[in-house]
């Protein structure tokens, strides 16, 4: 899947969503970047606030450096 087909069905996903305030967990891996950089990209274009929050599963030895 090319990026932007998934920034598009993040896009399509993400819509409907109400109130217009995300608040988006991420671990710091991989994954949680990718969805962070597709929901930064989505949310002033649908006029939504993005907000994040870190959590520590603690299953990445690098996780303590995570900011």
């Amino acid at each position: 899947m090319s990026a932007r087909a998934l920034e598009q069905l993040v896009r399509e996903a993400l819509t409907p969503l109400t109130p217009r305030r995300w608040l988006l967990c991420l671990s710091g891996g991989v994954d949680s970047s990718v969805l962070l950089a597709l929901c930064a990209r989505t949310a002033p274009a649908l006029g939504a606030e993005l907000i994040t929050v870190h959590v520590h599963h603690g299953l990445r030895p690098s996780a303590d450096t995570d900011s």
